[in-house]
C-alpha cells in the first residue's frame, strides 16, 4: 500500500477528514506492505483524525533533511529522503 497523509509527527500520520481517516486505517490494516509519503510541508501540520503510528509502516519516504526528521527518528528509523 502507498499512501499519503496531511500530516505527520512523532505519533503517527494524521488525516484532514475522519472518513479518510477510516479508510486509510482500514487499508493499513490489510496491506501485506506500507509505504508512507511525505513532503517536508506535513512534519509537524495540523490535522485531527490519526491514521497509524509510525511504526505501522514499513518505510516512510520524505522530502524533509535528517536535521528535520531528528525528533520522528528517535521513534522511527525506516525513513527515506529524496529531494524535491
Amino acid at each position: 500500500m502507498l499512501s499519503s497523509c496531511a500530516a505527520l509527527d512523532e505519533n503517527g500520520a494524521y488525516e484532514l477528514s475522519l472518513e479518510t481517516a477510516l479508510i486509510k486505517q482500514t487499508a493499513v490494516k490489510r496491506a501485506k506492505r506500507r509505504v508512507l509519503v511525505a513532503t517536508r510541508a506535513k512534519l509537524f501540520a495540523d490535522a485531527p483524525y490519526r491514521v497509524r503510528a509510525l511504526d505501522a509502516y514499513d518505510r516512510i519516504v520524505t522530502t524533509a533533511d535528517r536535521e528535520q526528521l531528528k525528533t520522528l527518528a528517535s521513534k522511527y528509523a525506516n525513513f527515506v529522503t529524496r529531494q524535491a
